[in-house]
């Protein structure tokens, strides 16, 4: 994926795309429209949970 992509089989969003930078913005509650070009949808934040653990490499 790279640094402008939304992946929606993956629910994946790059954190630095506009659509990244959008939900970081996002507060729980708000509403975000998030499109990838061929489809759309609008997800409600319904919590925080900060950023993303690394993953192990096993």
């Amino acid at each position: 994926m790279g640094v402008d992509e939304l992946n929606f089989e993956r629910d994946a969003v790059s954190w630095i795309s506009p659509l990244g930078k959008a939900l970081l913005a996002a507060d729980v509650g708000d509403w975000v429209k998030l499109d990838d070009g061929r489809s759309a949808k609008i997800v409600k934040i319904v919590q925080d949970k900060g950023p993303p653990k690394a993953q192990s490499a096993h």
